[in-house]
């Protein structure tokens, strides 16, 4: 008996690194994009600011509501001295030679990602005016009017708005997260091995996956919507805006469906090729209107060819590589919005997030030149053609 308990426990090792590597790596992966997503919306403040564009203003943030490009780096690296601390923590507990029970073991291999969580959604809501208290107020503020909107949609409720749908697959992993993390009782640690594997496909199976994913996009459509509402269908611009955002919807639930169907099911065939179909039409779609509306290029008569007359950023050959980066990449995001598309390795849906981010950090830059441009240079020109807020 001596002989077997040394395998045993080394098989309980192996099993518990790979519910932490393979299984539930978005423990780790949907915190670190986010942090991530701060980082480079500092250097989205540091070019802007070098380049003289008053984002501020076109946000409508007070003074005391911004943070200096140093502040949100410092903020990111913190925060992913946090994140690093929790996973060292995970590691800990695993190799921990104290806990001689399953039991023992699962839980405290959970409790540092919970206990992350927990530290996060403190900095964030709590009341006290240290770390940052207008920013946080101002970012609080802008989400409430996103998910409960009354008023006027303003170009920062946009702008955030936006910037979720860039972070729906980030959403979907912190779905999952709790999904599994509530998912730890009796029953499960009586068996690891096939409870992880039960419990995963149960929480990546379930409706919480499309429901999350397509949140992002209803909320920015819901905007385009009440815009179009409240100028009395006049403003049909938003009209077209709100089923562009509309177009994820089959996408997703496509791809969720067709996960869900056996691979002999004859609906597999005629699923793949609407799926196709959905998603080529979402991608140029989308990538048209980064590039004519909401970054104002496509100008024919543009003396920069195909771009505009007024360029901020001095080089032009700049614009061109961003439009040619947004067609590649949006392409590459309509696949990672589709539950049914599994990759073996954790490593490649990190770099499809990864690369959705620096696409919706390249499109900021111009978006807003295009709002500051537009709306605070020449605000009566004729040559505007957009005015999509």
């Amino acid at each position: 008996s001596r002989r077997v308990v040394p395998s045993l426990k080394s098989s309980h090792h192996q099993l518990m690194f790979g519910l932490l590597f393979h299984d539930v790596s978005m423990f780790y992966r949907a915190p670190g994009i986010a942090i991530f997503f701060l980082f480079c919306w500092g250097i989205n403040v540091w070019i802007l600011q070098k380049y003289k564009i008053d984002y501020a203003t076109a946000l409508a943030m007070g003074h005391e509501e911004t943070m200096s490009p140093r502040s949100i780096f410092m903020s990111s690296l913190i925060l992913i001295g946090i994140l690093a601390a929790t996973l060292f923590a995970s590691f800990s507990f695993i190799n921990t030679d104290d806990a001689t029970e399953d039991s023992s073991i699962m839980n405290s291999s959970l409790a540092p990602p919970i206990l992350f969580y927990a530290v996060i959604f403190a900095l964030l809501l709590h009341p006290f005016q240290f770390g940052f208290h207008s920013t946080r107020m101002y970012l609080l503020r802008e989400l409430r009017a996103i998910f409960f909107p009354s008023k006027q949609v303003t170009f920062a409720q946009v702008l955030i708005a936006d910037g979720l749908t860039s972070l729906s697959k980030v959403l979907t992993d912190v779905g999952v997260t709790f999904c599994i993390l509530l998912s730890v009782d009796g029953v499960m640690l009586s068996s690891p091995q096939l409870s992880s594997s039960k419990q995963l496909h149960e929480c990546t199976h379930s409706l919480l996956i499309p429901i999350l994913a397509t949140l992002p996009y209803y909320l920015r459509a819901q905007q385009c919507f009440i815009v179009y509402y409240q100028s009395g269908g006049i403003n049909r611009i938003q009209l077209y805006n709100c089923i562009k955002y509309l177009t994820a919807f089959p996408v997703i639930w496509m791809s969720f469906i067709k996960r869900n169907l056996s691979e002999e099911d004859d609906l597999q065939v005629q699923l793949r090729i609407l799926w196709q179909l959905s998603m080529l039409f979402n991608s140029l779609y989308s990538f048209f209107w980064d590039v004519r509306m909401d970054w104002g290029l496509f100008q024919v008569k543009s003396q920069h060819f195909f771009l505009r007359h007024r360029l901020i950023y001095e080089y032009p050959f700049v614009y061109y590589l961003a439009i040619f980066f947004d067609f590649v990449l949006r392409i590459t995001w309509s696949l990672k919005l589709s539950p049914h598309l599994h990759f073996e390795k954790q490593q490649a849906i990190f770099l499809f997030e990864i690369l959705e981010v620096v696409r919706r950090i390249i499109w900021n830059f111009f978006r807003i030149e295009w709002e500051f441009i537009d709306k605070y240079e020449f605000p009566d020109s004729s040559t505007s053609s957009s005015k999509i807020d």
